[in-house]
């Protein structure tokens, strides 16, 4: 990655995402936002996870879709965050 694209994650990583652990010994990062294109962009420069939706709130139906990239693997969510 060229450092634009790795301070460009890592705005959009700590604005927008969060860093979950999901059990004692696993952690997942994941974005959530309405623009696929952002995130499928986000998902080539990083070259690891998945971007996932559209996604509805059937209780909001003027609401935008989102859309999800979730790094789950433990060796890509540490090259993601180091």
């Amino acid at each position: 990655m060229t450092e634009s694209e790795i301070a460009y994650l890592a705005g959009l990583i700590e604005g927008e995402g969060s860093i979950v652990f999901t059990n004692k010994n696993s952690v997942a990062v994941t974005v959530f936002m309405v623009d696929h294109d952002v995130l499928l962009r986000c998902q080539e420069a990083a070259g690891v996870g998945t971007v996932r939706g559209p996604y509805k709130d059937k209780n909001r139906p003027t609401q935008q879709p989102i859309f999800k990239w979730t790094v789950t693997k433990a060796d890509h969510v540490a090259e993601l965050l180091t």
